[in-house]
C-alpha cells in the first residue's frame, strides 16, 4: 500500500471515530459513552482508538494538536516586518474560519464540559496550555527575545488567548459568525487602548 493510500485510510478511521463519538455522546451522554462503544461502532479495537486519541476527552476536540502546529506555522510564515499584533490578528481570523462550522458541536462540548471536570481539565491543561506555549514561542521569535526575559511576550500571549476565548464564548452564546466576534474583540481591545501597534 502506498504512503498516500495509507494516510487516507488513517484519516478515514480517525474521522469515523470522531463521528461515532459525537453520535454516541448525543444519544447516551458523556459518562455513558465508553471508548469500547466508540470503537465498536466503527468496527475497530480499543487499541486502534488509542492510536488516534489519548482519551475519551481528547476525541471531543478532534485534531487540535495538528491545528495548533499549522497555526504556529501560519504565524511564522507572515512577513517578518509585519507588526506582531497584526500577525496575531490574522492568526485569529484564520482560526475563526476553521472553527466557524462547529457551532453545534461547540455548544454540545461546552454543555459536556459544564458537567464533566475531566473534560474541563483536559481543555485547560492540554489544549489551552499547549496554545499558550505555541504563542509564547512565536511571539518571542517575532520580537527577537526570549519569552522568559521580556514581559511583552507573556502579556501579549495572555491577552491574545483571552481575546480568543472571549470571542468563542460569545459566539457559542449568540451564534452567527465567529469571525465577526473575533473582529469585535479586537475592536474592543483597541478601544480600551490595551493594544498598541508594535
Amino acid at each position: 500500500m502506498s504512503v498516500g493510500k495509507r494516510e487516507e485510510n488513517k484519516q478515514r478511521t480517525r474521522d469515523a471515530l470522531e463521528e461515532a463519538a459525537w453520535s454516541l455522546l448525543s444519544e447516551l451522554g458523556f459518562d455513558a459513552t465508553t471508548v469500547s462503544a466508540i470503537a465498536a461502532r466503527v468496527g475497530v479495537s480499543e487499541r486502534t482508538f488509542y492510536r488516534y486519541f489519548e482519551s475519551k476527552e481528547a476525541v471531543l476536540f478532534g485534531a487540535w494538536r495538528e491545528q495548533l502546529d499549522e497555526f504556529a506555522s501560519f504565524i511564522r510564515s507572515r512577513p517578518k516586518d509585519e507588526a506582531v499584533l497584526l500577525s496575531l490578528q490574522e492568526f485569529s481570523r484564520a482560526w475563526a474560519l476553521v472553527h466557524q462550522g462547529g457551532l453545534a458541536r461547540g455548544r454540545l462540548r461546552r454543555a459536556i464540559a459544564a458537567e464533566s471536570a475531566t473534560v474541563r481539565d483536559y481543555e485547560r491543561t492540554h489544549i489551552v496550555e499547549t496554545l499558550r506555549e505555541r504563542i509564547l514561542a512565536v511571539v518571542g521569535d517575532r520580537l527577537g527575545v526570549l519569552p522568559s526575559e521580556d514581559f511583552r511576550v507573556p502579556l501579549l500571549t495572555g491577552l491574545f488567548i483571552e481575546l480568543l476565548m472571549s470571542a468563542k464564548s460569545k459566539w457559542l452564546e449568540d451564534g452567527g459568525s465567529l469571525l465577526s466576534q473575533i473582529d469585535a474583540a479586537w475592536d474592543a481591545a483597541r478601544a480600551l487602548e490595551l493594544l498598541g501597534e508594535r
